[in-house]
């Protein structure tokens, strides 16, 4: 579409550089005049993933905006971990009017569990922002020191770009991991994951976008499933009759039976319901969720 056509009124080059200057981009501006003279923001935080598993080490991307006027030559921002001051960035460079820039900021060692990272414009140019209102941003990650895995094996239809998953926290609704829009293949095709979650409960989601899932009705499109085991080769997971648009099915994990052992002898238990299927959710008197 470039300039294979000969006709140059049919080339995207006659008309997007038309002096042959070869430049591939153009930055662009707001040309309307802002309601504050010094106004910065942060936009967006990036390198700060949502779930950590057995690291806690995360190295921060912000990505600041000059919403004024004036051009921004330095900035003063604060950052604080977990409520308390972790230090300050003293940045130099340049931001024109509308321009939006990244700064790598220092790398932070976050606690186990969860965590949060608070970012704040204190200073622009040696004076104060005008506009407070987007002076700070936040981001949370969860520090999973404890890691326990899971084999997730997902197989395909022949239409394996229709189908995505995610897996999220049953409480608090975290995502963990996610994947899809596969290729399209006759017959399906098999993937597999190794999974890092914890001693918890999550819910395994399936999409399809076509809205007949991997095992459509008639049969027509190949048949696909989910299988979540565990390290011991035990299925958590086995989902095969997926025929809608999108599915949860819910599984738990525990580290061990120790929390079950560590109930007294003497001890009424109550577990319900009974009987109970393999890979449901049992509860047990005392409000701790355990996986059978």
């Amino acid at each position: 579409s470039w300039d294979a056509s000969s006709s140059p009124a049919s080339q995207l080059k006659a008309w997007l550089d038309p002096d042959n200057t070869g430049a591939t981009n153009l930055a662009g501006l707001d040309t309307k005049p802002s309601i504050f003279s010094d106004d910065i923001g942060i936009i967006n935080i990036k390198g700060v993933s949502a779930y950590l598993c057995n690291d806690s080490v995360v190295n921060p991307i912000l990505f600041l905006k000059n919403y004024g006027n004036n051009t921004i030559t330095s900035a003063t921002i604060s950052y604080a971990v977990n409520g308390a001051n972790a230090g300050t960035i003293n940045w130099t460079g340049t931001i024109q009017k509308g321009q939006v820039i990244s700064h790598n900021a220092s790398s932070i060692t976050l606690n186990k569990g969860i965590n949060t990272i608070d970012y704040s414009i204190i200073t622009l140019n040696g004076i104060t922002d005008q506009n407070s209102s987007n002076n700070t941003f936040s981001a949370s990650t969860f520090v999973n020191s404890k890691p326990i895995y899971v084999n997730f094996q997902f197989k395909t239809d022949n239409y394996g770009n229709e189908s995505s998953w995610n897996i999220i926290e049953f409480t608090g609704g975290r995502q963990i991991i996610s994947g899809g829009r596969y290729a399209q293949v006759s017959g399906g095709r098999i993937y597999n994951y190794n999974i890092c979650l914890y001693d918890s409960c999550f819910n395994l989601n399936l999409f399809d976008s076509q809205g007949d899932g991997f095992n459509d009705a008639s049969g027509n499109f190949g048949n696909g499933y989910a299988l979540i085991t565990n390290a011991l080769g035990d299925t958590l997971v086995f989902e095969n009759n997926f025929t809608g648009s999108s599915k949860t099915r819910t599984f738990c994990i525990i580290d061990s039976l120790t929390d079950i052992a560590s109930i007294k002898l003497n001890e009424k238990i109550e577990i319900y319901p009974n009987p109970l299927k393999n890979g449901s959710r049992s509860q047990v008197k005392n409000g701790k969720d355990y996986h059978f």
